[in-house]
């Protein structure tokens, strides 16, 4: 599907956060693509779609994912927010069958962007960082340096930086991070 008729049915579909978001993370992928070595139409598409999944209700979210792979939704521990981590394997599988979006960087880059799986593709590192500070709130000290490492090519950093903060407000945590778990092909359930 074409980037024009992509946005209009997101539009049409996605509440206004989320479309705003993927809209915000479009502009930030494309300043990124050559920092990164990213394809430039990998990095938009997997941008857009990246939440193309929140169209649907929480629960449905996790049904959809179940329906894929059972395994991976009893993976997400109880302290984790269960539709963050789900958000990216659903709207991978979505964007193949709904939308018929074949690359598979951009499968990839969708599917990881949770961080959810060891050995996120570099597509998957870049569309977290970006999904973060996308949500994040524009006046915080923290997503202002979190945004200067990631513009000024330093997303190890930032990805690292990270690993130690709430994704949702950037605040120090205690919480235990993620165990990511491993990374099968699980794309074959839907060619």
């Amino acid at each position: 599907m074409e980037v024009k008729k992509l946005d209009q049915y997101l539009k049409e579909r996605l509440c206004k956060d989320h479309y705003e978001q993927s809209l915000y993370a479009v502009q930030l992928m494309s300043h990124v693509t050559k920092i990164y070595d990213l394809d430039p139409r990998d990095a938009i598409m997997a941008a857009l779609l990246h939440l193309v999944s929140r169209q649907m209700e929480p629960e449905q979210i996790v049904e959809y994912v179940a329906r894929h792979n059972p395994k991976l939704v009893e993976r997400v521990p109880e302290h984790h927010p269960v539709i963050y981590y789900l958000t990216g394997p659903a709207s991978a599988w979505f964007a193949i069958e709904e939308l018929d979006e074949r690359s598979d960087d951009v499968y990839r880059g969708i599917r990881e962007h949770t961080l959810l799986f060891e050995d996120p593709s570099p597509l998957a590192q870049c569309l977290h960082v970006a999904s973060v500070l996308v949500a994040s709130d524009q006046n915080n000290a923290r997503t202002a340096v979190l945004m200067c490492d990631f513009m000024g090519g330093r997303l190890d950093v930032a990805l690292n930086a990270l690993k130690k903060r709430d994704v949702f407000t950037l605040r120090k945590t205690d919480s235990p991070p993620m165990t990511r778990i491993s990374n099968p092909d699980f794309r074959k359930s839907v060619s």
